[in-house]
């Protein structure tokens, strides 16, 4: 037999050990025909016996590191040929020395201790008796960590001196020619990469000269201005004179402009949205001349695309007392530059871009106000020292004078403000707030009106509210005023309005007070869907039984969970199930309604990508679309 004609190479005592753990036609011969063949093959290695030597342990250790038998994942003959082989070397080793083979140990430990191994053992005893190893106090292997890739230079081949066509450099430029000497290419070889920097500190030289150039081009030359992550100063603003050449209402918003500004540049006009609709008639703003701020980032304004802001000015009133534009002197073109007074101011150049995370403007604006004499002015928040804005051709800059409305000093303000206001100014607000002298609650003010069911029984601190439902309590402040004036109608008012406590509470006792008249006589009713497969719920009575507070009964939900969701019902709610995915909510008390109908919602919040969920009521949720990678 094959299996007996590899075995007999062995020595005696493994080859008897090896009979007894291994059955002859079984798996511990291979499962497949290459696992047969390695098998065998391992087994001759190992009689040939110079796998056990003591010199080549370590390789050995190596190979086994990442295995936990010598063939395929399962135990072989092999295994007990090498456990044979390697039993006199462990015996006799010490503990430092095994510890200096862990993969090595622990495949040794493995197989002495598989039962047929043992069986086979315990009949040649002494021979193979089991060695014990000390593998809790073993030291743990260092990891070090993999010595970081370094990036190979390509070194081009020799060329034959008849055969190799000349080398070109990325820009097509001959740096090797076919009868170049081979003494040569070293050096050439080495001078490559000094090439490839000096290429590199060439492209940055090039572009700060081409930056140069630009800003000559722009701003007639001088002393660059100061670099962004300095402190924010006027000069990093660019300030140029305009023109308006179009203007048109926002198809989308009331309170927004939609202008074309002529800035002087070869593109042609900017698109500049403005919100200053209810300020300056449009009439006002044809063919007009204004001062914009040219280098901030693109926004975008109800579907259109803003490239400047237009810069104005307003009353210490507020708008209400006027809003202008800015104007620049008769003489200005589109395009002029304008700056402030200064020397650091007049020979800087601006940013090509704010940075809107710096906050360059947003900090330097505060500073912006208009003299006694209209002058636009910046002043320095420091050195409280006044920069006039001025143009090249040493005109000041002022603002339109409103004679009619003999506006005060006004104070500078930046337009994002103004479109802030007008993008709300269609949103209704509670109008709860002062209005001169009159302070008014608009719900509290209104009249309840009540069925005769209803009565009502008051104390210093609290309102019974009964009707046919039952009866509940409303907490009154001391300062809150009843009064039952007409048959069936209500009141509500306070001592002081004046004062923001009584305010607000004004138009909250009054809808407290209106919730308890319909919990009494109607009550309280939202629905609860169960939205998602598998979901359902069950009405079923609480194993716990009737205890304080409680019904005695329970919802049972599943809710995708892999357990079943219990919820109990408090006495004062009443539950029904009309439907396996809806459950019916009804009480006297608004608030406890929501209170428990959002304990169940909690389970299963509505999520917006398959829009599963427990929904209350009218709940809707908007589905988004997955994100795909």
């Amino acid at each position: 037999m094959a299996s007996a004609t590899v075995l007999s190479k062995l020595p005696e005592p493994v080859r008897d050990l090896v009979a007894n753990a291994a059955v002859d036609g079984s798996s511990d011969f291979g499962k497949s025909e290459k696992d047969k063949a390695e098998v065998t093959e391992w087994i001759e290695k190992i009689a040939q016996g110079e796998v056990a030597k003591p010199q080549n342990l370590k390789d050995l250790d190596g190979q086994l590191t990442p295995r936990t038998y010598l063939v395929s994942n399962y135990y072989t003959a092999a295994d007990a040929t090498l456990y044979g082989v390697l039993h006199p070397v462990f015996s006799q080793l010490q503990t430092p020395q095994y510890y200096s083979y862990p993969a090595l140990t622990r495949y040794f430990d493995h197989i002495q201790n598989r039962p047929q191994v043992r069986k086979a053992a315990s009949s040649l005893a002494p021979a193979f008796s089991l060695v014990s190893f000390d593998l809790e106090n073993a030291p743990k292997p260092e990891r070090k960590a993999d010595p970081p890739k370094q990036k190979k230079e390509k070194v081009a081949a020799p060329a034959d001196a008849s055969s190799a066509p000349a080398a070109k450099s990325k820009k097509g430029k001959e740096v090797a020619s076919a009868d170049t000497k081979p003494a040569d290419a070293p050096a050439g070889e080495a001078k490559a990469p000094k090439k490839e920097k000096k290429e590199k500190e060439k492209k940055p030289a090039e572009a700060a000269e081409g930056g140069k150039k630009k800003e000559k081009a722009a701003g007639g030359g001088g002393k660059a201005a100061a670099e962004e992550a300095g402190e924010p100063v006027p000069s990093m603003i660019d300030l140029r004179v305009g023109h308006i050449v179009d203007i048109k209402k926002h198809p989308d918003a009331d309170g927004l402009y939609v202008e074309q500004i002529d800035f002087g540049e070869p593109d042609g006009p900017r698109t500049v949205v403005s919100g200053l609709v209810h300020y300056i008639p449009i009439e006002e703003m044809r063919d007009k001349y204004l001062v914009g701020v040219c280098n901030l980032k693109p926004a975008n304004m109800r579907g259109v695309k803003s490239f400047a802001m237009v810069l104005c000015a307003t009353s210490k009133d507020g708008k209400e007392g006027g809003i202008e534009l800015i104007q620049p002197p008769p003489n200005s073109k589109p395009g002029d530059r304008v700056y402030f007074e200064g020397p650091e101011f007049e020979n800087a150049t601006p940013l090509p871009q704010l940075n809107p995370k710096k906050k360059i403007f947003e900090t330097v604006q505060p500073g912006f106000t208009t003299l006694e004499s209209k002058e636009a002015s910046w002043v320095d928040p420091v050195t409280k020292s006044v920069h006039r804005i001025r143009t090249k051709d040493e005109c000041v800059t002022k603002m339109v004078t409103l004679a009619a409305r003999q506006i005060p000093s006004a104070t500078a303000m930046v337009l994002r403000q103004v479109v802030r206001h007008a993008l709300h100014a269609g949103r209704s607000f509670s109008t709860s707030a002062a209005r001169g002298a009159m302070y008014i609650s608009n719900v509290g003010k209104q009249h309840i009106h009540y069925p005769p069911t209803i009565s009502f029984a008051q104390t210093p601190t609290a309102l019974s509210v009964t009707g046919p439902l039952g009866t509940t309590s409303v907490p009154l402040e001391p300062f809150m005023n009843l009064a039952f004036a007409d048959e069936n109608k209500l009141a509500v008012s306070v001592q002081d309005a004046s004062q923001k406590k009584q305010r607000s509470m004004w138009g909250l006792t009054r809808t407290l007070i209106n919730n308890a008249i319909t919990g009494m006589t109607e009550g309280f009713a939202t629905p609860v869907y169960l939205v998602g497969v598998g979901y359902r719920a069950a009405l079923e009575a609480d194993p716990r039984g009737k205890t304080e507070g409680m019904s005695g009964e329970r919802l049972n939900m599943k809710l995708g969970f892999s357990h079943p969701v219990f919820v109990p019902i408090p006495e004062h709610i009443k539950v029904e199930v009309p439907a396996a995915t809806r459950i019916l909510l009804s009480c006297t008390d608004k608030q406890l309604l929501g209170l428990f109908a959002a304990k169940i919602r909690k389970w299963r919040p509505p999520e917006p990508y398959k829009g599963k969920g427990v929904f209350v009521g009218t709940e809707r949720v908007r589905i988004k679309a997955i994100k795909k990678k």
